[in-house]
């Protein structure tokens, strides 16, 4: 019986693992084409406008598809949809090394956040339907976050190496190998699993509304990067007024957006509010870094930042890990405190001693703890969110997680680009550039008081 139980820990602990390392591939590529998008624009002569469209082109796709992916995971088969989803993934990721022309290119970029989209869902679905208890859970979430962390802050070094070393195309011509390697692993190592009955019946045009909203928000992020201040405005807005909208309708109706089972718990919205803040601290602080300290500030090059930007990687995975813990020994709610706290600290210490003569040592530990924050509330955040829904939900509970942090981390780049382009017209003291992100933090904080209040003290 103990061998047994041995053999079958071991089978999920490699079930998690693939989840986990898809997840890590998506968020390699989703950064390491910041470091290479100059050399890309330079070989193909193209404006600079065009820059924003080659980096925000994945994530465009990202942010348009993956609540589909969700309901389509659960409907159709979790396992099947994460193959499919590699399939067309490797398929973008080899014409975006074949691609002879920048429109080319993007296009190619668009398959792959096609692809990409169903992993992360599929990903967190998976390891919820392996998951037995509660502490399984959370340990398998933890881990799944610290390939998350890991990835994102590998990224802009992987880009930086083999844009300088080797060619901007090694890297959607590893990522084929390395999918193709998930690809055979995932069909013959992972359990199958759908929900040919939800429950519930499919509101349509909940989903092609919540679907124009993710992707007005993220064309309005693409359109701010590329100087058009009107466009962007004007999406943002368009943003907004559907989302209201949605709601009256929703509320009046009676209706949910997706067809979830409805003995969803209480806290998912609340969950889904960390992960959006979390992630605006994230991208908002990694922005904030590496443009408005290092690059222009500084004169540093892409390279260099994401060398001293490398130890956000292990604040991320020891957050995660220590989250768990906490979790074990308080609750839920308090891990997601702590990591807010530890990111206003973090802000703070940043906004008033960080200058540029003491870049070398002080943007690291900037890093560290800012990993370190935003790897703590994502432990925490994965797990309540997947806890409050049903294991027959569990894709679009790991979609609604996934296109949260989407959005959080793109509002993020775009407040922190809005914050450094003030402060710098203005010549406003340079720690003015962190009140967004004090902010989020802030409402990390918050919310989990509410929820720790929420669940008791002894939960």
């Amino acid at each position: 019986m103990a061998d047994e139980s041995c053999r079958s820990e071991r089978r999920k602990l490699v079930a998690v693992a693939i989840c986990a390392l898809s997840t890590f591939l998506v968020n390699i590529d989703n950064t390491a084409y910041q470091v290479a998008v100059p050399t890309i624009t330079k070989e193909f002569a193209a404006a600079a406008g065009v820059a924003g469209w080659i980096l925000g082109s994945f994530t465009l796709a990202l942010a348009a598809t993956e609540l589909y992916m969700g309901w389509g995971g659960d409907r159709f088969g979790r396992r099947r949809l994460l193959g499919w989803g590699l399939g067309v993934y490797i398929l973008g990721s080899i014409i975006t090394a074949l691609s002879a022309s920048v429109e080319m290119l993007i296009v190619a970029r668009v398959i792959a956040g096609l692809g990409a989209a169903a992993l992360v869902p599929m990903g967190l679905a998976i390891i919820r339907m392996l998951a037995a208890t509660e502490d399984e859970l959370q340990r398998f979430t933890s881990l799944w976050g610290i390939a998350v962390g890991v990835g994102m802050a590998m990224g802009p070094l992987i880009g930086g190496l083999f844009t300088q070393y080797i060619t901007w195309r090694a890297l959607p011509a590893s990522a084929v190998f390395v999918a193709g390697g998930f690809l055979l692993a995932s069909q013959v190592l992972l359990p199958q699993s759908r929900e040919r009955d939800l429950g519930v019946r499919c509101d349509w045009l909940g989903i092609t509304s919540l679907t124009a909203c993710t992707t007005l928000i993220t064309v309005a992020i693409l359109l701010n990067a590329s100087g058009l201040g009107t466009g962007s405005l004007v999406c943002m807005l368009a943003a907004i007024l559907i989302a209201i909208a949605l709601v009256i309708r929703f509320k009046l109706r009676g209706l949910d957006p997706f067809p979830m089972p409805r003995q969803r718990g209480a806290l998912f919205v609340p969950a889904l509010a960390v992960a959006a803040a979390n992630y605006l601290g994230l991208g908002g602080g990694i922005t904030i870094i590496s443009i408005g300290v290092l690059q222009q500030g500084a004169g540093i090059s892409a390279g260099e930042t994401g060398l001293l930007l490398l130890p956000l990687a292990l604040g991320y995975a020891l957050g995660s890990r220590a989250a768990t813990r906490v979790i074990s020994r308080w609750s839920v709610g308090s891990a997601m405190v702590i990591a807010g706290a530890i990111g206003l600290l973090t802000v703070l210490f940043a906004g008033i001693v960080v200058s540029p003569s003491n870049l070398a040592i002080a943007i690291p530990i900037v890093g560290f703890f800012l990993g370190l924050s935003v790897g703590g509330a994502n432990t925490p955040t994965n797990s309540l969110a997947m806890s409050q829904m049903p294991k027959t939900g569990s894709g679009m509970a790991g979609a609604f997680a996934s296109t949260a942090r989407q959005v959080g981390q793109g509002l993020g780049i775009a407040l922190a680009g809005v914050s450094i382009a003030i402060v710098t017209a203005h010549r406003f003291p340079a720690g003015l550039m962190w009140v967004p992100i004090a902010l989020a933090f802030g409402l990390v904080s918050a919310i989990g008081l509410w929820v720790k209040a929420r669940l008791g003290c002894g939960k």
